[in-house]
């Protein structure tokens, strides 16, 4: 159907209108649930090292980070259903919708069985001794115990966390930011519980890995009663061409993850190894402080991904660069002033805080406060290449930044302490991603915002 300038200029208006509106309820959504996500910072963060000590404390954050390893186990499925969703919820039929779905369940459900099954190969014969620098009072034993309790939470959490990717893909971010703060709500409760009958350190681990499936439970449930069940898995049209659909749509975000993983989330492991649990407690302790100061500007930035990936489908080039240039601006001068006070500040509220038990460097405060920043910065533009689908720029960069990041964090440990895997982190992404990608970007709204024609009805 060809409609007139003066149709599509309407309809164009009101496009822009409906993905200002998700915008705004995705901002507002995910900016209150900062305050359940406030209580699991102050309350727990203190009762755990009141209730284990710096040493076990220092576990309990590596093995938190250790999970975050484990996005890149769907083989990129989640990142590619967000995109898709985004593209087939303009239909008005739902059989694409639905096998989508279906199919993206059984491999991601495939997959956290399997991993449940390895994990009680693989977990008992690594040398944890070694890896994590135990001291002789903490027996590797317990280690591998509270390993294989926290792996096995996030495998029931993986097929659960498909309806978050399917809710951001229809820019219902909302729906996901309310989900958290109930499920942060009940974190809370059950580490006071744990503190309060002075519980194990795997109680406290499995405490905190039990928030993804509890949001997983919620956001399924929404997502299988919404609308009339459009977007329920019909698991009768799975197949494994699409299967092969969204692997191929999601293996270059695979690649991105894993880049990812190996650049930011083994910090941990290598403090941990060269310097300690005490050292890998501290840099726990500062950087979830300076976490929790930015995550209000990070989940700002959240439904931004859908939302030019729609725009770019539309060709509405003037909407996607007004709204990345509005969004870095405003995000980064919110950032920067409060990760500066919190920095100038952050002896007093971790005396308050912790009683000053793991009391961080001065390096470290101001290096975890400009990564902070630049992370802020990245995740924007992130989120505009992802929703350009420009990917394959983002693996490149990635790779080479995961690499040169590693080599500098191991360097810089050895002689700098916790501070320097930081540094090391803050060196190779400015130089290799935010350089490149404050340069390109310009060039590829342009080239990347075009409108596509209507996909082909099915036989």
């Amino acid at each position: 159907m060809v409609l007139a300038h003066g149709d599509k200029a309407s309809t164009l208006e009101g496009q822009r209108g409906r993905r200002d509106r998700y915008l705004v309820l995705g901002a507002a959504a995910g900016f209150l649930s900062k305050f359940p996500a406030l209580l699991v910072t102050l309350v727990c963060v203190p009762l755990a090292i009141d209730a284990l000590g710096a040493e076990r404390f220092g576990i309990w954050i590596t093995l938190t980070t250790l999970l975050s390893l484990f996005g890149i186990l769907d083989g990129g499925v989640g990142n590619a259903i967000i995109n898709m969703v985004a593209e087939l919820a303009q239909e008005t039929r739902a059989t694409r919708m639905r096998s989508l779905i279906a199919s993206g369940y059984v491999f991601v459900g495939a997959m956290a069985a399997a991993c449940f099954c390895l994990q009680f190969v693989v977990i008992p014969i690594i040398d944890w001794k070694w890896l994590l620098s135990l001291p002789d009072a903490i027996p590797a034993e317990e280690v591998a115990v509270v390993t294989i309790a926290a792996c096995t939470s996030y495998f029931a959490a993986m097929p659960l966390s498909l309806a978050s990717r399917i809710l951001v893909g229809l820019q219902r971010t909302h729906i996901v930011a309310t989900s958290n703060s109930i499920a942060h709500v009940l974190t809370v409760f059950a580490t006071v519980l744990a503190w309060y009958f002075g519980a194990s350190l795997v109680v406290f681990v499995l405490c905190f890995a039990a928030q993804p499936i509890l949001s997983g439970l919620i956001n399924t449930a929404i997502v299988f009663t919404s609308e009339g069940g459009r977007f329920r898995p019909d698991f009768s049209v799975a197949s494994r061409k699409q299967v092969s659909t969204l692997l191929s749509a999601g293996s270059l975000f695979f690649v991105l993850q894993l880049c990812a993983a190996a650049a930011y989330q083994t910090d941990a492991i290598i403090v941990s190894h060269f310097s300690g649990l005490e050292a890998a407690a501290k840099l726990g302790l500062t950087s979830r402080l300076f976490l929790f100061v930015n995550s209000a500007t990070v989940l700002l930035t959240g439904p931004l991904w859908p939302a030019f990936r729609e725009a770019s489908l539309l060709g509405d080039t003037e909407w996607v660069k007004k709204t990345y240039y509005k969004a870095t601006t405003r995000c980064l001068a919110v950032s920067i002033v409060l990760t500066g006070i919190l920095a100038v500040f952050f002896n007093p509220i971790n005396q308050l805080w912790t009683g000053g038990e793991c009391k961080p460097s001065i390096l470290l405060i101001l290096s975890v406060c400009i990564w902070s920043n630049l992370q802020v910065l990245g995740r924007i533009m992130a989120m505009l290449l992802n929703g350009l689908h420009v990917i394959r720029l983002q693996v490149i960069c990635s790779t080479a930044m995961a690499i040169l990041n590693v080599f500098l964090s191991i360097w810089l440990t050895r002689s700098l302490g916790a501070p320097g895997v930081v540094i090391g982190s803050i060196v190779s992404y400015t130089i290799v991603i935010v350089v490149p990608y404050l340069w390109l970007l310009p060039g590829l709204m342009d080239s990347k915002t075009h409108l596509v024609p209507d996909p082909p009805a099915l036989n």
